[in-house]
């Protein structure tokens, strides 16, 4: 969990262009100054040297501006100046030295009737609010400051609180409230040519979109294009929140090393501003990158100086973050006493009514921990919380990941209905997810290759048209020396030279051109061989489509036939059947359901292969528990047909891999191995580690295969399934997607078997 929005917060609250004057001409002009204009000139000062986050310089002359007014008794410069203070200190992270300076602006402001005071302290509430996570309240004290703030009068203050309203609204999810209010504001600093606050308000608009709307290509482009302008006033702070949001973005889209640069700058950049909020906001961030890398001991490491800072600041947003990543390193150690104590802490301070993204994450968390120590009725009971917080906000990314578990906690109730539902909404959720990644990153394509198209038709006719125009110019002048010949024809020779010249830099130009126009009929070409190469490819996926719908119709029907079947006796018969009969036939429905819910299993995950849609998170993780999870899940299959389960397991067996996808390769190759192995014989898995090659052999005494057979295991268009020894039947589909797993994990298969004798499938997997 982030806490990145608070660096949002924080620097829209100095977003406003209050001075054009420079810092230095402004410190001139107090020197020689005297009496009101003094104070006057030392506000404007202060609120210079707030936007550029010089926040003690900044303070010390508004401290001096408050005095000063005071002996005169002038309220309304008084209240600007605590107002800059109160901004001052929620800027450095000092949330109970603002909160005290803001009620002062505010009960000053009702007392004196100061319509601007008020509507600065409006301003400032509503963003110390949603430090509380009171976000609702938060946005109904700015709604009021824009009351106060007409366009007529205070048209920056106005695009200020529209700024503050349109980064509250993305956190409650309404992304597209957030992108017009940002507009609002945009358009307002447009007009005004408040540069300062436009740099400021593209930073917000990157922010906005590497973390609730997952733009990340966009964000880093807005991020990298205010860095040269903050970096030549020398804006520590906001030169770290630009660094901290491409960090951010190199995590989301995988490349961790980059976002560890990242995000290592953005620390050193706020311990030299001296700002402890920025500073325990990046040492978080950056613990969730490790996380992601799989590197918990740094990740804990991040977290525990986070939530120091954030203790000592008493900031409660900051501390229910923290807590919150501490407990998911726990669950990552298997520690579950602790890490359920710091889901529970987390979850205490945080309001269900309002805050649902948090909602969503801490109770799917506490679920999971409920699950890993067996308790299914309480996992199932957080599960259902957190996917109906999530529906609140359509986080669809947080929802789907809580169906899986659902599926695992009724898989172990043996409840295989619900099982079977959510494992389909957590299939249906992921693709979902992630064709919306990719639609975005497509949109994002096709406009940058249309852009790039357009301008090169545009410099084609623009090129033909200059050609056009040199023709035309060319023949104006023969006829013009044709006339000249006549009547003078002593100056021939010039002419002709000239002509001569001409025409020489008209080939140039057509030469250029010509140039041009063979590098489009190139891309043409090129365009027209990738069309050629995908008719071919779509070739391909045809016959590959007319396979698979082959196999869908062929082990479809078979068990619907038993369903339908057995169903329609036991509908009709109910009465007439014997206890035993009715036994039967269930077991028999059983076994169908859980044929059909295999292939549907299979079907998806080979659909989502084939679209893309698969995303590898790797991790590390010890390959012995997936051994003794898969056995208890067989242990009775095992049992019915008597066979014997042997193992010879190395005891360091961390791989780093995608545990789901390895876990779906030894589960079909167990189940494999059964289906092929008579009563009474055995299976056997080993692994081993040989020059950083992981090694794993699952090997059975079953019917064998001949060369035939082996050669189109792992093919679709030769896809083909054989009955086992107690006429199991298959669908061809759960090697091929083994393959494509294992390859996706930069490993490989082989397969060695005789006809009678047993069949050993081999796995290599790189240690590193």
């Amino acid at each position: 969990m982030y806490l990145l929005k608070i660096a949002t917060l924080l620097f829209l609250l100095n977003s406003i262009l209050f001075s054009i004057s420079p810092i230095d001409s402004l410190k001139l002009q107090i020197s020689k100054s005297e009496g009101i204009k003094t104070i006057k000139l030392s506000i404007d000062l202060s609120k210079k040297l707030l936007e550029r986050t010089k926040i003690s310089e900044a303070i010390k002359y508004a401290d001096y501006a408050v005095a000063e007014s005071k002996k005169i008794g002038n309220k309304e410069l008084e209240i600007k100046a605590l107002a800059i203070i109160s901004r001052g200190y929620l800027i450095n992270g000092n949330v109970t030295s603002a909160q005290v300076y803001c009620d002062s602006v505010m009960e000053l402001s009702q007392k004196a009737k100061y319509k601007y005071g008020i509507g600065l302290g409006f301003q400032t509430k509503g963003i110390l609010l949603s430090y509380y996570g009171k976000l609702e309240e938060g946005l109904v004290y700015v709604d009021s400051s824009l009351q106060i703030f007409d366009y007529d009068n205070f048209p920056l203050e106005r695009a200020l609180s529209y700024q503050s309203k349109s980064t509250l609204s993305s956190y409650i999810g309404k992304n597209d409230s957030s992108e017009y209010y940002l507009k609002q504001a945009l358009d307002i600093y447009k007009e005004n040519n408040a540069l300062y606050s436009y740099a400021n308000l593209k930073l917000n608009k990157a922010l906005i979109q590497g973390t609730s709307l997952g733009q990340y290509e966009n964000a880093i482009k807005n991020a990298l294009e205010t860095l040269p302008f903050f970096e030549q006033i020398d804006d520590t702070i906001k030169i770290s929140t630009a660094t901290s949001i491409i960090a951010n973005c190199y995590d989301a889209i995988g490349n961790y090393d980059k976002a560890i640069k990242y995000y290592i700058n953005a620390i050193l950049l706020s311990e030299k501003s001296g700002s402890k909020l920025y500073l325990a906001n990046f040492k978080n961030n950056l613990g969730e990158v490790y996380k992601h890398k799989g590197d918990f001991e740094k990740a804990y490491e991040c977290y525990t100086k986070a939530l120091e800072i954030f203790n000592e600041l008493k900031l409660i947003e900051g501390i229910t973050v923290v807590k919150n990543n501490i407990g998911e390193y726990y669950l990552s150690q298997k520690k579950y006493d602790e890490a359920l104590l710091y889901f529970n802490e987390s979850f205490s301070k945080v309001d269900q009514t309002i805050d649902f993204y948090k909602s969503t994450i801490l109770s799917r968390n506490i679920g999971i921990v409920y699950l890993k120590r067996n308790d299914y009725n309480k996992a199932i009971f957080y599960l259902n919380n957190s996917v109906k917080f999530g529906k609140k906000m359509e986080l669809l990314e947080e929802i789907y990941p809580a169906y899986k578990s659902l599926a695992e906690a009724y898989l172990e109730k043996e409840d295989y209905k619900e099982a079977y539902k959510n494992m389909a909404l957590y299939s249906n959720g992921k693709d979902e997810f992630l064709k919306k990644s990719n639609a975005e990153r497509l949109t994002d394509v096709e406009i940058k290759y249309q852009t790039e198209k357009k301008e090169k038709e545009i410099e084609i006719l623009t090129k033909g048209q200059e050609i056009q125009n040199l023709q035309i110019a060319n023949q104006r002048y023969i006829t013009l020396v044709l006339v000249v010949v006549l009547v003078l024809i002593g100056g021939g020779t010039i002419l002709l030279y000239r002509r001569y010249g001409l025409k020489k830099k008209t080939n140039s130009t057509l030469e250029r051109s010509n140039k041009i126009m063979k590098q489009y009929a190139d891309e043409l070409e090129r365009t027209n061989f990738q069309l050629k190469e995908s008719e071919e490819n779509l070739k391909n996926l045809n016959a590959t489509k007319d396979k698979f719908f082959s196999i869908i119709s062929h082990d479809l029907k078979g068990p619907f036939f038993s369903l339908l079947g057995l169903s329609e006796i036991m509908s009709e018969n109910l009465d007439n059947l014997s206890k035993d009969e009715i036994k039967e036939m269930s077991l028999g429905i059983n076994n169908a359901s859980k044929k059909v819910f295999t292939l549907l299993e299979n079907l998806l995950e080979w659909s989502r292969a084939q679209l893309g849609m698969i995303n590898i998170e790797k991790q590390l993780f010890d390959f012995n528990e997936l051994v003794n999870e898969n056995s208890k899940l067989f242990k009775s299959n095992f049992e019915q047909k008597g066979i014997e389960l042997k193992s010879n397991l190395i005891e360091n067996s961390k791989i780093y891999a995608d545990r789901e996808m390895i876990n779906f390769a030894l589960r079909n190759l167990l189940n494999n191995a059964i289906k092929f192995t008579d009563i009474g014989g055995e299976v056997l898995i080993e692994t081993q580690i040989e020059n950083s090659i992981f090694f794993v052999k699952i090997s059975d005494t079953g019917i064998g295969m001949d060369k035939n057979s082996i050669s189109k295991l792992f093919k679709m268009e030769s896809a083909f399934s054989t009955d086992g020894t107690r006429k199991e039947r298959g669908t061809g589909l759960g090697l091929i997607l083994v393959n494509e797993f294992i390859q996706k994990n930069d490993g490989n298969i082989l397969v060695e078997s005789e006809l009678g004798k047993g069949t050993t499938f081999t796995v290599k997997l790189p240690l590193n």
